[in-house]
């Protein structure tokens, strides 16, 4: 394997890592937690995926996915033809990872937005 190839290689396992990470933390999930649903031992392995030192195998990487519910292609970089659903996904992963850190003002506008479109499309 060439040099560049393994430089390729390494910055895809960096980003399936930092997706598995994604998933996880918004699920509010330990990695011991995620270690149990691909059956490791211990969270290491894990540890090692997130921050892209190891390959995950293909079948590790397919229970993640019917884990989370999400395809394969979810783990791997989008072109620009990512459809809008992914990109809505996507964007409703980042704000549960991060609606903690939000300011109370925009946490109050985005569960008033909820609410009226609750009340519009619950009709």
């Amino acid at each position: 394997m060439s040099k560049d190839e393994k430089e390729k290689n390494k910055i895809i396992d960096q980003f399936v890592g930092r997706k598995i990470e994604q998933l996880r933390v918004a699920r509010g999930l330990t990695q011991q937690q995620l270690a149990d649903v691909i059956e490791y031992e211990s969270a290491t392995a894990i540890s090692h995926f997130e921050r892209g030192e190891r390959s995950i195998r293909a079948q590790d990487l397919t229970k993640l996915a019917a884990f989370f519910c999400v395809p394969i292609s979810h783990f791997f970089p989008q072109t620009d033809k990512q459809t809008s659903s992914e990109k809505k996904e996507e964007f409703v992963l980042k704000l549960r990872a991060n609606y903690e850190k939000l300011d109370k003002r925009v946490v109050d506008s985005i569960n008033d937005f909820a609410m009226k479109a609750r009340k519009k499309f619950s009709k």
